[in-house]
């Protein structure tokens, strides 16, 4: 490869069954390879369970044996679902180095599994195999003990190439550019598969694919060249060097290649046999290459190039790609070739001479990292030299050494610019300048094509924004264009801001790509839409989706859409309107729901006041290094339809990319709200403080309910008195009725104010109006009991509700741990498709909000007590004062007052006094007695005083007394 891996593939991950119809993935094809090392390992025969480093488990049938060799012993194997694979048993390598080795290579090839947007169909785009699993596991074969051996888990490929070799269109079409680059992804990482050869090429699922990494190598970062302590290198795929370096590689495809082409047979097969393969190793081509037609003489010169028995001199990928792009014009100078040494004077390039400066330039294009080396290595200014051209060889020479924007790359210079100059320089006679291979025509028309290609898809455009080196070529190509300064300055400001986000990169490019484009329409429409600020502008455009749940909802989405950007204007002119935007944007993004997660339970909380309509808007996805609507991801893909692997990495890293975030925020505030719901669980039929108020305040309202029948009942008679009196002594009847002493102070007759309009209740009985006394005062008792009556309807009520409420909070808790797993059943609207509404399955918040508003004990007990205290009150205040007017007991006091000279019995103040004090005690032995039974105490009470008048009078002033002392001792006591 010649850049890094693409950012994006081509398509999802699916699930595949390997084929059964098929040959084994590594079968020995002898007499045309040779392994040093024979052994293969001995196994028991057993079916043996292996899981390894993946979450699947296979079996392998070790009685099942597909083939052995030097690297292992490989037998067939089957997954839970019945799926075949193979599986290699291998020997663990005794170097600690080794070891290390291969743990990091299988690593690598793990983890493309996992982390490449292909998933298990890399194979397609990295054509390396792919392996399922990989671990340790032991087993004992009788007589020879209990091993341990690797084992890697691999789908079972077509061996066809060992078999039947392949004709040239297959190895130009297909074998050659797939193998390359299989190797070129190794390289990459620095990994050399040391073991290329024709049986360790497989077709899967008409692929070519690269397998048995057995005994790979890492290279050391910054290092061409390793070592290792295992060298079981194939005989006829190696050169004579030990070294572990990527050039033998090449030399090994060489081979491979020549081997194919040969039908299978290595060309020096019968040295091979012999072991005698001195002559090879020294250097020379003992047999010739033989081609089948004329047309296949080419493939000659790339088998000679690769095989060429110094690395130095060796062909490698680029080669390959300019040969795959035209054999026909592929040409290679043979060192071997006594004959090509003495060629016509020109300068030699890539085994080829050049005597034209057009071809020249041509070839340093289209070989753009070797026409670097020769120039900054001064070959071609050398060259020119000796030709006598001092001028342009000074030239050269200012791009390498002086010019500060060409210097090398170790010296912060770009060789890559200098090289364009240099060709420029050397064949000024053309109309176009070049860029790694590219002709590119100076002047605003060219950056405005670049940006139609780098801009073609949003989705491509970041990825290319993403690759530093893709960025650098963009801006390389601007700089040639004509345009160096800018070029220039947005170089500069991508090296020293290497760490800022994939935003800020793309309004830096789309910067310089405005100030050099003809067509600056293009980049500011481009900008606004998909621009670091474009989810922003996605948000306004889509204010619709957005719903205020408050009234501060409502006005943060009428701020984002009253804020306005003209996408118009140059882009320097609209910086403070898009920040505007952003900063609103934002603010909504805050207070919008986290998740549908939180929709669909119908959790409420009082932060997010904004409700998105559907699944576009939650800010479920992420780029540019922050939250992003997942509708604006969806757009994105949409208008990226054309670039199938975009839209794959979109769909699983961009739309899905914040789900550990939104899972982790979602199962907090699910189990917050579980615990919420078993707190109201175990406080369903709890009781509720005394009479739901604190104790001062109980006890101020029992004072002033007191306070109120001692004034009605002293105050009324008082006033009445006279007519009272005048009524028993003139008239001898009874006292007059109440109605007239209550409405008519001056009493009926003659002398009435009102003598014939009112109602006479003289003959009510006079139990009526005790019995209304009496009433009055068990309700005003009863107002010690509310809170037992309403803490009592409560447990009933929890007994029929706590366990319903308890097995919500359960299924919120089992909702919670499958969200924390990755699923949920809302995570269709995160990660699927879905983009509709998000329904709300349960009714959360409400139902926490609902069971705290339900009336508890607390609230019942306080407006039961406050109706029971003040119309008890007023009821008993009435009927004894009702009673006391209409002279009840007068003639027992009458008697009393006769048999002990106590005159002053007769005043009928004393007796409302004695039916006061009556009153006042009742509510003393209440309130003392609050949590017993106090009404059979005022019952009893009540009944004594209606036969013993004397009793009653004692008892009043004593209950006065009490009550005073009572409530003396009770301010202190609090």
């Amino acid at each position: 490869m010649g850049g890094p891996e693409p950012l994006m593939a081509a398509s999802p991950n699916i699930s595949r069954e390997p084929r059964r119809d098929v040959a084994p993935t590594i079968v020995d094809a002898a007499p045309t390879l040779v392994d040093i090392d024979s052994t293969a390992p001995v196994l028991s025969g057993a079916d043996l369970p292996f899981q390894g480093d993946g979450d699947r488990t296979f079996t392998l049938h070790t009685a099942d044996v597909i083939g052995a060799g030097g690297q292992g012993t490989v037998v067939a194997a089957t997954d839970e679902e019945g799926r075949t694979f193979v599986a290699k048993i291998a020997y663990q390598p005794h170097a600690v180095r080794d070891r290390l080795a291969r743990r990091a290579v299988l690593g690598y090839l793990r983890r493309l599994m996992a982390e490449h947007p292909l998933g298990e169909e890399h194979f397609r785009e990295t054509h390396l195999m792919p392996l399922y699993a990989t671990g340790q596991i032991s087993d004992e074969v009788p007589g020879l003990g209990e091993s341990t051996y690797d084992v890697v888990v691999m789908p079972l490929c077509d061996d066809a190439f060992t078999r039947d070799g392949a004709s040239f269109e297959e190895l130009r079409d297909r074998i050659i550019p797939q193998a390359a680059s299989a190797l070129a992804h190794l390289h990459d990482e620095g990994i050399v598969h040391r073991d290329v050869k024709p049986k360790n090429l497989y077709l899967l699922e008409g692929e070519v694919v690269l397998g048995d990494f057995g005994i790979s190598s890492v290279l050391e970062e910054g290092r061409d060249t390793g070592a290792t302590k295992v060298d079981r290198r194939t005989p006829g795929y190696s050169p004579h060097s030990s070294v572990v370096q990527r050039e033998n590689d090449w030399y090994a495809l060489g081979y491979t290649i020549w081997t194919l082409y040969n039908g299978g047979r290595h060309p020096h097969q019968t040295l091979i046999d012999g072991d005698d393969l001195s002559a090879v190793l020294a250097g020379g081509r003992p047999v010739a290459f033989e081609a089948r037609a004329p047309e296949h003489e080419t493939l000659g010169q790339l088998i000679y190039g690769l095989t060429y028995a110094h690395p130095q001199g060796r062909l490698g990928y680029e080669d390959i790609q300019r040969w795959l792009a035209d054999p026909d014009a592929f040409r290679y100078r043979d060192p071997l070739d006594a004959a090509a040494m003495a060629g016509p004077a020109g300068y030699q390039f890539e085994g080829k001479v050049y005597e034209s400066r057009a071809t020249l330039v041509t070839a340093l294009a289209n070989n753009w990292e070797k026409a670097k080396r020769h120039l900054y290595t001064h070959g071609l200014e050398d060259y020119f030299r000796k030709l006598g051209e001092t001028d342009l060889a000074v030239a050269l020479n200012d791009i390498t050494d002086r010019d500060p924007d060409t210097l090398p790359e170790d010296e912060n210079g770009d060789e890559d610019l200098g090289l364009s100059r240099a060709l420029t320089l050397i064949d000024p006679a053309r109309g176009a300048v070049f860029w790694k291979g590219e002709a590119v025509v100076p002047g605003a028309s060219a950056v405005d094509a670049l940006f139609a290609r780098a801009s073609a898809t949003p989705l491509g455009f970041y990825r290319l924004i993403a690759d530093e080196e893709a960025v650098r070529d963009l801006l390389g190509i601007v700089a040639v264009a004509g345009f160096s300064g800018p070029a220039r300055a947005g170089l500069k400001w991508l090296r020293e801001h290497e760490d800022a986000n994939l935003g800020e990169k793309v309004d830096r490019v789309l910067a310089v790509l405005e100030a050099t484009a003809a067509d600056k329409s293009a980049v500011r429409s481009f900008a606004a839409r998909y621009g670091s600020d474009g989810w922003a502008a996605w948000v306004q455009r889509n204010l619709k989706a957005y719903h205020g749940r408050t009234g501060a909802g409502d006005r943060l989405i009428r701020a984002v859409g009253s804020a306005t950007v003209n996408t118009s204007a140059p882009l320097a002119d609209t910086v403070e309107a898009r920040a505007r935007l952003v900063q609103r944007a934002d603010d909504m993004a805050a207070h919008t729901e986290g998740s549908p997660h939180i929709h669909h339970f119908g959790i409420i909380r009082e932060s997010e006041t904004v409700v998105p309509a559907t699944a576009a808007g939650y800010f479920t996805a992420e780029l540019f290094g922050r939250p992003v609507p997942r509708g604006f991801a969806t757009e994105l893909m949409e208008a990226s339809a054309a670039d199938k692997a975009a839209v794959a990495w979109a769909r699983k890293h961009l739309r899905g990319a914040r789900g550990d975030a939104l899972a982790e925020d979602a199962t907090a505030a699910l189990e917050e709200a579980a615990s919420q719901i078993d707190a109201l669980a175990d406080a369903e039929g709890k009781h509720a403080p005394v009479d739901g108020l604190s104790k001062p305040a109980f006890f101020g309202r029992l004072v002033l309910a007191v306070a109120f029948v001692l004034l009605v009942c002293f105050v009324t008679p008082r006033f009445t008195f006279g007519s009272w009196k005048n009524g028993v002594v003139n008239a001898g009847e009874p006292l007059a009725t109440a109605a007239t002493v209550l409405i008519s102070p001056t009493g009926m007759g003659e002398n009435s104010v009102y003598p014939d309009a009112l109602w006479d209740i003289s003959s009510v009985p006079t139990a009526t109006f005790t019995g209304a006394a009496l009433l009055g005062f068990l309700a005003a008792a009863a107002t010690v009991l509310a809170p037992k009556f309403a803490s009592a309807a409560f447990a009933i009520r929890g007994v029929r509700t706590r366990g319903q409420t308890r097995r919500r909070a359960t299924a919120l808790r089992k909702e919670a741990a499958r969200i924390a797993e990755g699923g949920g059943e809302a995570a269709c609207w995160i990660t699927g498709n879905e983009e509709g509404p998000v329904p709300v399955a349960r009714d959360t918040s409400a139902f926490i909000a609902k069971t705290r508003a339900r009336r508890h004990p607390e609230a019942t007990a306080t407006a039961l007590s406050k109706g029971l205290f003040w119309g008890g009150a007023l009821i008993a205040a009435a009927g004894v004062t009702i009673v006391t007017a209409s002279g009840l007991g007068y003639n027992a006091w009458a008697d009393l007052a006769s048999e002990t000279g106590w005159d002053f019995l007769q005043d009928q103040l004393i007796w409302g006094i004695a039916y006061c004090g009556l009153a006042a005690l009742s509510f003393a032995v209440i309130a003392v007695a609050r949590r017993e039974h106090p009404t059979m105490v005022t019952l009893t009470l009540l009944t004594i005083a209606c036969v013993i008048p004397f009793l009653v009078l004692f008892a009043g002033t004593i209950g006065i007394f009490i009550v005073v002392l009572y409530f003396i001792f009770s301010l202190f006591r609090r």
